[in-house]
């Protein structure tokens, strides 16, 4: 009888280590956890962050929750007001517009800020080409939508970025990022606004020619939203326009707002103005029928791009 209970004990725990190390369990945990993944475009080697957590982030280094913007061209007093060009002071796929279609045609793409809002001109592995939009936010670094650079499973291959691009006349041309960024569950295609993000790395320093937008994060609900892309039903996205609104919602992964937005403005930034300054709080993602949906830059993402020498 002994002998049957030890083999009995023997045969429990043996199971009980095969389910502690059981694939499933280890894959299980895998797609819980939060990940980042950065493709080196030249060799298209593929790495693995954790993204921190929260009690882990250090705010201390933002100074009264803000990062700066950049604007290359108040050097020379040339400063664009926002208040002129707008004239007034779960579906993946951003393609509503609420009530009165409130989008302004940008006149002078080549001022600030909307000089450091590029369309991307994709191109995938399986040969589709399209276009979005997207925003620098440092001086190499491009914010946008994750599904920008997923075509289901195939991956970019090229993106030509033209920045303040107006039908023919280009501000800023390059197409040298060495790596892009994306949410790991993201690019295995879940397709949910919360793992929709995406950040293209340039070599060069692209953001001291074009500017970049400040960063926050602590926006309020009161404060006004605006943005700017390459809406598809107004030329084709030829030409910028950029619009104006309220944030509804702001929860820690996502935010969600009644501005005007249409296909191909996926990624293009929504920011607040504070102090004449724009000041980016996350990228437009998808909508509903009731409120267009953005992708926060949250503090955790903020603080994995500061580690890893990608916020400079």
């Amino acid at each position: 009888m002994k002998n049957r209970k030890c083999i009995l004990n023997m045969i429990l725990v043996a199971v009980f280590i095969n389910i502690l190390w059981s694939p499933k369990l280890v894959n299980a945990q895998v797609i819980e956890s939060e990940h980042i993944i950065v493709v080196d475009m030249k060799t298209g080697n593929r790495q693995r962050f954790d993204l921190p957590k929260e009690e882990n982030i250090n705010r201390s280094i933002i100074v009264n929750g803000e990062l700066p913007s950049y604007n290359y061209y108040s050097l020379k007093n040339i400063m664009s007001d926002v208040t002129n060009v707008l004239g007034f002071s779960t579906k993946i796929n951003p393609l509503a517009i609420f009530g009165p279609d409130d989008r302004q045609k940008v006149e002078n793409t080549s001022l600030f800020p909307y000089c450091a809002v590029a369309r991307l001109n994709v191109t995938y592995a399986d040969g589709t080409e399209n276009y979005s939009t997207g925003a620098m936010i440092n001086n190499h670094l491009l914010m946008t939508a994750g599904h920008v650079l997923m075509h289901g499973e195939f991956p970019i291959v090229n993106v030509k970025v033209q920045f303040g691009r107006k039908g023919s006349y280009t501000y800023y041309e390059v197409d040298d990022f060495s790596h892009y960024i994306v949410k790991e569950s993201y690019a295995d295609f879940n397709g949910k606004v919360e793992d929709d993000y995406g950040f293209l790395v340039f070599s060069s320093n692209v953001g001291q020619y074009t500017g970049h937008f400040g960063y926050i994060y602590n926006p309020q609900n009161s404060e006004t939203l605006y943005t700017a892309g390459y809406p598809d039903d107004k030329s084709k996205g030829q030409y910028m326009y950029a619009a104006s609104g309220n944030i509804l919602s702001l929860s820690k992964d996502v935010l969600t707002f009644d501005v005007d937005t249409y296909g191909g403005q996926s990624g293009s930034p929504l920011y607040v103005m504070r102090d004449g300054q724009p000041y980016a709080i996350g990228a437009v993602s998808a909508h509903n029928d009731s409120f267009n949906l953005g992708r926060r830059l949250d503090t955790e993402l903020y603080q994995w791009l500061v580690d890893h020498g990608y916020w400079r």
